[in-house]
C-alpha cells in the first residue's frame, strides 16, 4: 500500500474509532486518559480563494472554520503565549531548573504554531487570533523569506496545478508529453509512472532543482510567480507580526527532510535558520520547528540545538510524551474536517498507542 493509501486509510479508521467513542468519552476525558495536557496545533495557511502552490498538497483552512478551530480549543484548553510554554516545557537554562506541566489539575493548554512564513497566515490568521485573543508562534524558512525562493514542495504542487488547468485535450496531451521526454532527458531513465502528477508530487528534496527545471520547462516563471503573488512574508511583515505580540521561530533555511540529511548538514539547517531569526528579528525566542517531521531523529538532532542555545523544539505531527524541550504537534490541515474532528481522532491515536505500549511491557 503506497503512502497516502496508508495514510488515508488510517484517518478513515481513526475517524471512525473516534465518533465511535464519543458517546462516551469526551474530549476532557481523552485527556485525562492520554495525559496529553499541552496541544500545539499546527497550521500553514488561510484562505477562501485557490492557492496553485498548495491546492495538490493539503486542503485550505477557511476564516470562517479556523474561526471555529479557536473556539473549540478555547472551550477545552486555556491558550498560553509562548515565554509561558517555555517555563513548562522548556529546556532547562543553565541559571534556571527546567520545569515539566506540572499543574495536574490545571486546565490543559494550547498554543498555536504556523509553519512556512506564508503570506496568507501573516495576514489572514493573525487578525483572527488577535481578536480571540490567542498567542501564535511562526516558524519562517530564512531562504524564503521576502520570496526569494519557493519551497521545493510549493513547486512540484505548482507544476500540479499547471498541468490541471483547463485546456484543450490535444494540448493537455502535448503538455504532458513534453514533461515526459523532458525528465527522461533528465534523468537517463524512462519514467515507471503513467500518471506525471504522481511523479511531480514525490520527488523530494534533493530533486528541487529538477522539479525547478521542469517549471520553466513547462512555461511555469517561478520568479514572476514570487514577485507577482508573494506567497511568503517579507522581513518587514515579519516584524509587524512581532510588535503584535507575536513571536517567530526557525524553521530551517529550505524546508528539507531532516531524515534524509547528513548529520552535518542537520546541524547547519538548524543553526542558520536560528542565527537568521535571531540577528533579523531581535527578542525573538530561541525555539525551533522541524520542517515535515522528527520521527525517527537521533537525540543528537536536539543536543545539538540545545547547545546552540534552542529552549524548545517544536516536532510531530502526532501526539506523543516527549522530554523537556521537546513538544509534539497535531497538524490541522490534513482534511477538511472540524477542530473537534481533528483533536479526537488525534487523541484516540494517542491513546491507542498508551495501550499498546502498556500491553507489550507484560
Amino acid at each position: 500500500m503506497s503512502d497516502s493509501r496508508h495514510s488515508n486509510a488510517s484517518r478513515w479508521w481513526l475517524s471512525g474509532l473516534a465518533r465511535a467513542t464519543q458517546p462516551l468519552l469526551s474530549m476532557s476525558h481523552l485527556i485525562r486518559l492520554t495525559g496529553h495536557r499541552v496541544l500545539v496545533p499546527l497550521y500553514h495557511a488561510l484562505g477562501d480563494e485557490p492557492q496553485p502552490h498548495i491546492d495538490p498538497l493539503y486542503p485550505l483552512r477557511s476564516p470562517a472554520r479556523f474561526r471555529r478551530d479557536l473556539d473549540f480549543m478555547l472551550r477545552h484548553f486555556k491558550p498560553v503565549d509562548l515565554p509561558e510554554l517555555l517555563e513548562l516545557c522548556g529546556h532547562p537554562q543553565p541559571t534556571a531548573a527546567g520545569t515539566r506541566f506540572r499543574t495536574a489539575d490545571a486546565k490543559p493548554v494550547f498554543h498555536i504554531t504556523v509553519d512556512d512564513g506564508l503570506r496568507s497566515a501573516g495576514e489572514q490568521m493573525a487578525v483572527i487570533l488577535s481578536e480571540k485573543g490567542v498567542p501564535a508562534t511562526f516558524f519562517v524558512n530564512s531562504a524564503f523569506v521576502g520570496n526569494r525562493a519557493l519551497m521545493y514542495r510549493y513547486t512540484a504542487a505548482l507544476i500540479v496545478s499547471h498541468l490541471r488547468a483547463p485546456r484543450s485535450a490535444a494540448a493537455q496531451a502535448a503538455l504532458l508529453g513534453e514533461g515526459r521526454a523532458f525528465l527522461e532527458r533528465a534523468l537517463g531513465e524512462t519514467l515507471r509512472t503513467a500518471h506525471l502528477e504522481g511523479w511531480v508530487l514525490a520527488q523530494g528534496y534533493e530533486q528541487r532543482g529538477l522539479l525547478e527545471a521542469l517549471a520553466l520547462h513547462l512555461g511555469l516563471d517561478l520568479a514572476g510567480f514570487l514577485a507577482r503573488e508573494r506567497p511568503y512574508l517579507t522581513l518587514e511583515e515579519l516584524y509587524s507580526l512581532q510588535k503584535q505580540g507575536f513571536h517567530i521561530g526557525s524553521h530551517s533555511i529550505d524546508h528539507p527532510w531532516y531524515q534524509d540529511l547528513p548529520s552535518d548538514e542537520q546541524l547547519r539547517q538548524t543553526l542558520e535558520s536560528h542565527r537568521w531569526v535571531q540577528s533579523n528579528l531581535p527578542g525573538s525566542p530561541a525555539v525551533f520547528a522541524f520542517p515535515f517531521s522528527d520521527a525517527g531523529l537521533p537525540w543528537s538532532c536536539y543536543e545539538q540545538g540545545f547547545e546552540a542555545g534552542l529552549r524548545l523544539h517544536f516536532g510531530g505531527p502526532g501526539l506523543r510524551h516527549c522530554p523537556a524541550g521537546v513538544l509534539s504537534r497535531v497538524a490541522m490541515e490534513k482534511d477538511r474536517s472540524e477542530a473537534e474532528t481533528v483533536l479526537r481522532q488525534s487523541y484516540v491515536a494517542a491513546l491507542g498507542k498508551g495501550m499498546i505500549k502498556r500491553l507489550s511491557r507484560h
